[in-house]
């Protein structure tokens, strides 16, 4: 199946196969814990060789991305690289994180909680934030036109036809979630990344 799988086009969809062939893997879970099946024939199966699916991104292609982005896509650019936080993370942000000492962030994946301290760049970009209209209801930091937050799918179909502007421009495409890797570059060490 990993080998035969194929896109409506005819394409080899390695990806989706492994997604789908996991997705199986649950199902037989849940059929084992309910007394319907008693092996799940997925595990322990090879996957196949997976391709790297991150790149480094360098701080000129941000750069070069935000000069075709709008104003609210460069805050939410820049929060991430500032941060180093998940995209779902920065779009729940609300006004009552900001603390004196910085921005209080609960990680929606893992549920703990991280300061990141202030910077005189990460003070600038929140003021960017707050000083956008429209100032009421201005809860959220990256909010839409009409002060409400942004959803995953709609944040995501924004960044989608960003990313192709850039591709267009002679860019290379990568994701947001890529941006997590900039706000760590010049560390020593994955502990001072991680800092």
């Amino acid at each position: 199946y990993l080998d035969e799988r194929k896109t409506p086009e005819g394409k080899p969809a390695p990806v989706a196969a492994r997604h789908e062939i996991a997705l199986l893997g649950h199902v037989y879970s849940k059929a084992i814990r309910w007394g319907i099946a008693s092996s799940n024939p997925v595990r322990g199966l090879d996957y196949g060789e997976r391709g790297g699916k991150r790149r480094k991104v360098e701080l000129e292609e941000v750069q070069r991305l935000c000069e075709l982005a709008s104003e609210r896509m460069r805050l939410a650019i820049d929060l991430a690289v500032s941060t180093g936080q998940r995209r779902g993370d920065l779009l729940s942000l609300t006004r009552d994180q900001l603390t004196d000492a910085g921005i209080v962030f609960k990680q929606s994946k893992t549920g703990a909680g991280v300061l990141i301290e202030w910077s005189d760049d990460l003070r600038a970009i929140v003021g960017r934030a707050r000083a956008m209209s429209p100032q009421i209801p201005a809860e959220y930091l990256i909010r839409k036109a009409n002060g409400k937050p942004y959803t995953g799918c709609g944040f995501s179909a924004i960044w989608q036809r960003l990313m192709a502007k850039y591709v267009a421009a002679g860019g290379q495409r990568f994701s947001f979630h890529d941006l997590r890797s900039v706000s760590a570059d010049g560390a020593q060490t994955a502990e001072e990344a991680r800092d």
